[in-house]
């Protein structure tokens, strides 16, 4: 049994990593956003997230994205844009999907990542949802909301963050909204994952 058990989850240590990761990206987003090259933003953070490990990690891997981006963190107060995130990680047997995304809702989810292969001992599935949300910082409306979702069989988020990011941040923006399967592959150097393929959700 545990001869079985170690070759079937190197069978899907393999697949997983030749396949990549493909996460589900919805965006929903005024017209022309970013057009005019203003980029400076700065976070918005809730109380529970300040001094919170985990989200100290996703958030520096957001930043980090965003400079490749053209987008510069600056403080607050001269900042056009104010940034809030959410994440969330559940079992994906319950797991819901929200048609209507509020707010900086870390459940808001339209189009979601497929789930990994039936294996036979392979363990629980998770999903695993980060929600990035830009607010004019002037006139507090609601400029550019990316979501996205990826599953696979970590409980934890820290494994699924990088693929996320990179994933809701593949093309910024994605024109005035819309939803998007981003494939990554994981780097072999240990870097932030590489983008393989953004195609239209349908074209599943």
């Amino acid at each position: 049994m545990r001869k079985e058990w170690a070759a079937t989850a190197l069978a899907a240590s393999l697949l997983t990593g030749c396949a990549g990761v493909t996460s589900g990206v919805s965006a929903v987003g005024q017209p022309n956003a970013f057009a005019s090259g203003a980029h400076g933003y700065d976070f918005v953070r809730t109380a529970a997230q300040a001094n919170d490990a985990e989200y100290r990690q996703i958030e520096t891997l957001v930043r980090d994205e965003l400079a490749r981006r053209g987008f510069d963190a600056q403080p607050l107060k001269d900042a056009r844009y104010r940034l809030s995130i959410a994440y969330a990680t559940q079992p994906a047997a319950v797991a819901a999907s929200a048609d209507q995304c509020g707010a900086a809702s870390s459940a808001c989810v339209t189009v979601d990542g497929p789930s990994p292969p039936a294996l036979p001992f392979a363990g629980s599935v998770y999903r695993h949802v980060l929600t990035l949300r830009f607010v004019d910082a002037k006139s507090g409306a609601d400029v550019y909301r990316v979501t996205a979702a990826l599953r696979d069989r970590e409980p934890a988020t820290q494994q699924a963050a990088p693929a996320l990011v990179k994933s809701a941040l593949a093309k910024l923006p994605f024109g005035d909204g819309g939803g998007w399967l981003v494939k990554t592959k994981k780097d072999d150097a240990g870097g932030m994952p590489g983008v393989v393929s953004v195609k239209p959700a349908e074209a599943r």
